[in-house]
């Protein structure tokens, strides 16, 4: 069987050096830590009601319709989305 996924709006943001402080605000989180490891930024956020994510620098945060909060590594970021105008 083919699939087609259906089409959806999300809200997202790159996390990088530079995102580091919209973090907290965009994911809600209810706890927050940011460590360097390996020579790369990593953030681990409490979100959706206590689920814990590890965001790698350059993943993609992402927000969904009804609030819930996933990470997604830049490739499959950029082969689902595209930025809207």
């Amino acid at each position: 069987m083919t699939y087609i996924s259906i089409p959806e709006e999300i809200e997202a943001i790159q996390f990088s050096p530079l995102t580091f402080g919209e973090i907290p605000v965009f994911t809600k989180c209810t706890s927050f830590s940011f460590t360097v490891k390996g020579g790369k930024y990593n953030c681990l956020v409490t979100v959706n009601g206590g689920e814990k994510l590890l965001i790698i620098e350059d993943d993609f945060i992402i927000r969904d319709k009804t609030g819930i909060i996933s990470i997604m590594k830049p490739d499959d970021f950029n082969k689902k989305y595209i930025k809207k105008e």
